[in-house]
């Protein structure tokens, strides 16, 4: 099973407040990977938390638990809620800084281990791994120094947490698009899209628009990504469409849901279905 390349794509406190008519500087946090895929065959992956601020920042790192629910949010469980076909990881998770301090433009590794009870049964489970950033106390940075009319008119705090899915043993895709009908939402084109899913793992997949044209290559637009964990058995989207889609000189319009981050349908067609105009 092929592991998924780390990247940077996840940015959070970033700073951008007017106040009398002065921009604060950026303030941004970038964490890698997105999302953290464990597969049946590996035992261990890590995030890498990069400071790049101008501050010293001090990071704290716990779980928490968010399940899809019907339509498609994905929200925080309370203690105790449970949602039907959500199991959560973190009893199996092992993670090690808890806490790091990061002078700026510095980063930290965070190392999590996998312990799989013998008698786990098949399938996919997964927490959030939370992220809380605050500057270190007593630290008012190159900032405040920089622009002194700002000090203490905002405090710089940003919490993010990103999935992290464990599978075990034999998981599957299996999902349909049970409808996608063309509609308009503030003289926008949109695409209300409604699936199905039986799957025993989740999926980050890509939204395409396909236009079919008579002795032509086909035309495809990218829409937004769709998010189907293994407990969300129905979502409901509204997906905004570009704005140079036309459908003018389109023979047939299908929407496909592409594969992300699956080992298995990387780049590769998980459903589709006719537009309904």
């Amino acid at each position: 099973m092929g592991r998924q390349p780390y990247r940077f794509g996840l940015i959070f406190a970033v700073g951008a407040l007017l106040v009398c008519g002065l921009a604060a500087p950026a303030l941004a946090t970038f964490v890698s990977p997105k999302r953290v895929m464990i597969d049946d065959a590996r035992r261990a992956a890590q995030i890498t938390i990069h400071n790049g601020t101008d501050k010293t920042m001090v990071y704290r790192f716990s779980w928490e638990n968010r399940a899809q629910k019907p339509g498609g949010s994905i929200e925080l469980l309370a203690e105790g809620e449970t949602v039907p076909g959500y199991k959560p990881a973190q009893d199996m998770l092992r993670f090690s800084p808890r806490q790091v301090v990061l002078k700026p433009k510095s980063y930290q590794k965070v190392r999590i281990l996998v312990q799989r009870p013998a008698d786990l049964p098949d399938g996919e489970y997964h927490s959030h791994f939370l992220i809380e950033a605050e500057p270190a106390a007593g630290d008012e940075g190159a900032d405040d120094a920089a622009q002194p009319g700002l000090k203490g008119v905002f405090e710089i705090r940003a919490n993010v947490s990103i999935p992290v899915f464990m599978r075990h043993g034999q998981t599957a895709l299996d999902m349909s698009v049970t409808s996608a009908v063309l509609g308009k939402k503030n003289g926008r084109d949109m695409l209300n899209v409604k699936i199905a899913n039986a799957s025993t793992r989740s999926v980050y997949a890509k939204s395409e628009l396909e236009c079919g044209q008579a002795g032509g290559t086909p035309k495809s637009w990218t829409l937004p990504t769709v998010r189907i964990f293994t407990e969300g058995r129905s979502i409901d989207r509204e997906l905004a469409i570009p704005e140079d889609f036309s459908a003018s000189g389109c023979t047939s319009l299908t929407y496909k849901l592409i594969g992300i981050d699956d080992f298995e349908y990387r780049d590769r067609t998980i459903a589709e279905t006719p537009v309904s105009r």
